[in-house]
């Protein structure tokens, strides 16, 4: 293997350069790539010591890995014990170990414990603000699972108004992190029944989607979110066209046995027999 051959200097650089690419493929919605190039990594990087930092960048990288593709209790395993390790070796207050919390937290928020997860976040947040300021993008990351533990706890007003500042905050219109922003403000628009207003966004979303690429996860779920609003404004043939077309694209890039595709498929089902007894009566 690679590893063996590089001194550790140069083997702690080479995990370096792999958990930074990682990422870039995780943000890039390349989840397979992510996690097979951040395993390589820990695999040759392992005889630097389970609690090397740069080993536990690597391990982090596939817990996030998890936590995109839906497996949050695996992932939330695997944050603990990140953590457990950055804070015996970085210390509790370290921007890394902090934002491992962060993402474990939005693991909380994935299984449905959201005063939990609100609880751990404003903990980093109050930390984050004192180590690396207000504005910084861990920071603001932060204030987004925030919010987003707000919303799926069914605080619209608190989390609407949080995803606006941080819309302001942000102030880079087509920014990956102010379109999340713009995804969740349209999905609180529809959650409140708000289908002809969430429709005009989401459509606008999709058209700033661009830069992410049609197939990257979050357009695909901007896609589905669109066909949904369709449906319940009653625009059933639409919304099913929407959703094969967007399962066509979640088979070829999750695979059909994927936790999303097969979403999308209870959906088309459910919007086609809505649409079928629209048209019978």
């Amino acid at each position: 293997r690679l590893g063996g051959t590089l001194a550790d200097d140069d083997l702690a650089a080479l995990a370096g350069v792999t958990s930074a690419a990682a990422a870039a493929f995780l943000r890039a919605g390349w989840y397979p790539a992510a996690a097979g190039i951040a395993r390589e990594g820990l695999d040759c990087a392992e005889r630097l010591g389970a609690d090397h930092a740069a080993v536990l960048a690597l391990r982090d990288a596939i817990a996030r890995v998890l936590a995109r593709q839906g497996a949050s209790e695996q992932a939330e395993r695997a944050f603990r014990d990140v953590l457990a390790a950055r804070e015996r070796v970085l210390g509790v207050g370290h921007p890394d170990t902090l934002a491992t919390r962060g993402a474990l937290a939005g693991t909380l928020i994935d299984q449905g414990r959201c005063d939990r997860a609100e609880e751990e976040l404003r903990d980093v947040l109050a930390a984050q603000v004192r180590v690396l300021g207000p504005d910084h993008p861990a920071a603001l990351a932060t204030r987004f699972e925030i919010a987003r533990a707000l919303a799926e706890r069914g605080e619209h007003t608190r989390a609407e108004a949080e995803y606006r500042d941080l819309l302001a905050a942000h102030g880079r219109p087509g920014h990956p992190d102010t379109l999340a922003i713009r995804y969740r403000l349209a999905r609180l628009l529809a959650q409140r029944g708000e289908y002809a207003q969430a429709e005009r966004q989401l459509r606008d979303l999709l058209a700033d989607c661009g830069p992410l690429g049609a197939d990257h996860p979050s357009t695909l779920t901007t896609r589905q979110d669109f066909a949904l609003v369709l449906a319940e404004r009653g625009e059933y043939a639409q919304a099913e066209r929407e959703l094969r077309d967007l399962l066509t694209a979640r088979v070829a890039v999750l695979g059909p046995e994927h936790r999303e595709t097969r979403l999308t498929q209870r959906w088309l089902s459910y919007v086609a027999a809505a649409g079928a007894r629209v048209r019978s009566d």
